[in-house]
């Protein structure tokens, strides 16, 4: 459970991750228009400018050229973000469809769990009371405890008792000693 819960976490951090990434990536690309505009706009000025005055075209190439590294600059910005919100969605994508080792043991426990479950309401619905009851009172007659048995003996040794048991009264199948 605890296992669940933190891979929900996770991925709804990645998921504000990549919502972040993609906001950034649109604010980037805004910018990358805005400064490829800015560009055209300076080589246009350039070319309608006279070729007379050599200090405005100096000024306009230094900026031109600032734009420009200012573009590239913006251009690798761009790529590495996408790269990056790429890779969190596959990530995101590829954590969605695959449980990890622990949620797969916590499943594999919950459907046993589940299992032992239904086996005991149905042995539950399968039980006859007074037969039950007569069975108590013959063992509290005989003086035993079943609760006080099952907590002293293990399995192990009931196991071997009960097989001794088929062996000595000559039965080779168990379901004639284990009622139902």
């Amino acid at each position: 459970l605890e296992a669940a819960v933190a891979h929900r976490a996770r991925a709804e951090s990645l998921q504000a991750e990549v919502s972040a990434l993609t906001k950034q990536v649109h604010v980037l690309s805004f910018q990358l228009e805005e400064a490829d505009a800015k560009i055209r706009q300076a080589e246009v000025k350039k070319s309608l400018q006279p070729q007379s005055e050599p200090s405005l075209e100096k000024m306009a190439s230094a900026s031109t050229s600032a734009m420009v590294e200012e573009l590239t600059r913006e251009r690798e910005l761009r790529r590495r973000v996408e790269e990056q919100l790429a890779h969190l969605r596959s990530e995101v994508r590829s954590r969605g469809r695959e449980p990890t080792d622990s949620e797969l043991l916590w499943q594999r426990e919950a459907l046993r769990l589940r299992d032992d479950l239904a086996e005991v309401r149905r042995a539950w619905k399968a039980v006859d009371s007074r037969g039950l009851m007569r069975r108590d009172k013959e063992l509290r007659r005989l003086g035993l405890d079943a609760g006080a048995l099952e907590e002293a003996v293990p399995k192990s040794e009931f196991v071997s008792i009960i097989l001794e048991l088929c062996r000595l009264l000559r039965i080779s199948d168990i379901s004639q000693v284990i009622p139902k």
